[in-house]
């Protein structure tokens, strides 16, 4: 493991009352570990890698720190996302100790594909090749926010494999996690859902669709009308506020993970008060 200071030093940020009266410290507000795991493995004609790597969080603001280990604790929890369920349920000192918790998972990932190369062989005569790849990391820092992403792929046949994507955006140092709920008006959810339908369509869609008639409706599997908040939480950037769908969620997998960034000025009036100020202060460092 390799340590690094990852956030420079800041100053200090006021907090609305939503989150608490907390003041970051000067001095770095995140220490992270550079974590590795690789591991393989063989039955019968069958194979299965795993490739897992992150930059976790090691020492620094309370409760920023916290919250963040509690987030990539419980997205490791579900490894790739390919059950849809818990794989293993990280214990506080797997937590202290992420290295421990990364092994624990390959372990539990690679006891489950040797379950499927066993029942492949015993019942089919088939063979099989895995493939799993997990990375998470920080993706975006200011004086008063923090995000963090967790992307996964896997591979388990087929045509194709699978990407998913998670985000957290984190209030600096209250470690309060930006939610839909939390960051935009109830009251204004149909016009947030509209401005990102549009930017759906301008700045992902329509650049690539090739036919001048083509709309929104020709690039989902929804209706347009019945589009929702994506699963993935907002991720704020440099830029903006970004809405990431996932695989199959709107679109074919063709389509990828589509995705819209709308910037601070265009959403200020659709957010709650609190959030503001932490937009204010979120300049580049």
């Amino acid at each position: 493991m390799k340590r690094l200071v990852y956030l420079a030093a800041v100053a200090a940020v006021t907090l609305a009352a939503s989150c608490g009266n907390e003041s970051a410290p000067a001095g770095p507000v995140l220490n992270v570990d550079s974590l590795a795991v690789n591991d393989s493995l063989v039955y019968g004609r069958s194979s299965a890698e795993i490739s897992i790597s992150g930059l976790y969080p090691d020492s620094g603001v309370t409760p920023l720190i916290d919250s963040t280990r509690r987030w990539l604790a419980d997205c490791l929890s579900q490894g790739t996302f390919s059950e849809q369920k818990r794989i293993i349920i990280p214990t506080q000192a797997e937590i202290a100790r992420p290295q421990q918790l990364l092994e624990h998972l390959t372990k539990k990932i690679l006891a489950s594909a040797k379950r499927d190369f066993i029942e492949f062989e015993y019942e089919d005569d088939l063979s099989a090749g895995y493939e799993y790849q997990i990375n998470f990391e920080p993706t975006y820092q200011t004086e008063s926010l923090l995000t963090y992403a967790y992307n996964t792929y896997y591979y388990l046949g087929g045509a194709h494999g699978s990407s998913t994507t998670r985000v957290a955006t984190f209030a600096v140092p209250s470690g309060v996690m930006l939610t839909y709920a939390n960051v935009f008006l109830p009251d204004r959810h149909k016009e947030l859902i509209a401005r990102i339908r549009n930017g759906l369509w301008a700045q992902y869609f329509s650049p690539t669709m090739g036919d001048s008639s083509a709309t929104l409706a020709d690039a989902l599997l929804i209706d347009p009308t019945e589009l929702d908040l994506p699963a993935c939480a907002p991720e704020f950037g440099p830029n903006g506020v970004t809405f990431t769908y996932g695989q199959y969620e709107i679109a074919p997998y063709a389509a990828g993970m589509p995705a819209c960034t709308l910037s601070y000025s265009d959403l200020h009036p659709l957010m709650q008060e609190w959030i503001i100020p932490l937009i204010t202060n979120s300049q580049p460092n």
